[in-house]
């Protein structure tokens, strides 16, 4: 798992929202715990240079640089229809995927 600054303080606005909170009957302590054990497990990823592929949704590109930047295999996402969208966006070493896929893609490469 890697993570940037800017990813960081996405989670923490998201998962703060009171009707997330609500969501997952969680408070806002238990939200800076998780994000502790994120920032502690993760490996941090200076973003050097940024990559601006004009997504559909601005807030994607982080998570595109993130990935990037950090010479992530996959970038795992339940928004793959985003990252497709534009044509200009070629990747030749990484693969966009959901969490599913990339479950059954693990379990594939390490069970048996």
């Amino acid at each position: 798992m890697l993570l940037s600054t800017s990813v960081l303080l996405e989670y923490q606005e998201v998962l703060n929202r009171p009707s997330n909170l609500k969501q997952f009957n969680l408070n806002k302590k238990q939200i800076a715990n998780y994000l502790a054990f994120i920032s502690f497990i993760a490996k941090p990823v200076v973003i050097h240079f940024t990559h601006r592929p004009n997504l559909r949704d601005e807030t994607d590109n982080k998570f595109l640089e993130l990935a990037l930047n950090g010479q992530a295999d996959f970038l795992i996402t339940s928004n793959i229809r985003d990252y497709k969208k534009n044509a200009d966006l070629k990747l030749t070493t990484m693969k966009i995927v959901t969490p599913a896929d990339f479950s059954k893609i693990w379990r594939e490469k390490h069970e048996n």
